[in-house]
């Protein structure tokens, strides 16, 4: 999470010192994001954060292409419950999370509706394992940032015994991406 942290704070720290040029077709955009796990997955992990990266392409004046991909951490919860009548107690490994999108949004003044899909990567001490993922985003663009709501939900396909044993079978969560444009 560190490194997630660092490497975020080194790239906003870096893109302030360059010029915004709001004609541009390409851009670039990183920021901080942070992740509230849902359903299955909120019984087993605390909140992620991390740092994300975008390239967006405007298509035309109200559509836009991006690529986002980034490195989110959760730590796990001490977990406990009972499994074909045995008692179990575990402390659920901390997960690496990689989203890997693709998407398109319409803006209209300085909101913007999207969505993305790609395949998200995540690991535990045990195990890596990837799979589709898919998400809306909604976002508001005030020229220098642009700030998305967004929920994930990645498929998790994997022999790892923690996400069988936990029955989680997709990855999901909201979360807050700060993007500065550069």
């Amino acid at each position: 999470m560190k490194k997630g942290l660092l490497l975020s704070m080194f790239l906003i720290i870096c893109c302030c010192v360059m010029a915004q040029n709001s004609s541009k077709k390409l851009s670039f955009a990183a920021g901080p994001v942070a992740y509230l796990p849902l359903t299955d997955y909120n019984t087993y992990y605390n909140p992620g954060f991390g740092g994300e990266f975008e390239a967006a392409y405007k298509i035309s004046e109200k559509w836009e292409g991006f690529f986002q991909t980034g490195y989110s951490t959760f730590s796990g919860k001490r977990v406990s419950g009972t499994y074909l009548g045995f008692p179990y107690s575990f402390d659920a490994p901390k997960l690496g999370y990689i989203p890997i999108l693709a998407g398109v949004r319409y803006t209209t003044g300085k909101l913007t509706f999207g969505a993305a899909s790609g395949v998200g990567i995540y690991t535990t001490t045990d195990s890596t394992g990837n799979s589709f993922t898919f998400g809306p985003q909604i976002g508001y663009n005030t020229g220098a940032l642009h700030i998305v709501a967004n929920m994930i939900t990645t498929i998790v396909k994997t022999d790892d015994p923690i996400f069988k044993l936990a029955n989680v079978s997709r990855i999901s969560a909201v979360g807050i991406k700060v993007f500065y444009k550069f």
